[in-house]
């Protein structure tokens, strides 16, 4: 199996986990989002973002996300 093959038999688990706001990902988000301190007008390039939402809570608290 390939790397990518195994990613797509685990996706749809991965996803659920974003979605349901499963805890402990909210609890990485709200650390990140803490430890950074400002945002407004900080300049991020998220990689390997993976849906986003971390990506849209910076950009929600004001920085220019690529």
């Amino acid at each position: 199996m390939t790397i990518m093959g195994a990613y797509d038999r685990w996706a749809w688990a991965y996803d659920d986990l974003i979605r349901n706001r499963n805890p402990v990902v909210e609890l990485s988000y709200d650390w990140v989002l803490e430890v950074v301190g400002e945002w407004r007008g900080r300049q991020v390039c998220d990689l390997g973002c993976g849906q986003g939402e971390l990506a849209r809570r910076m950009a929600q608290r004001g920085a220019i996300v690529t």
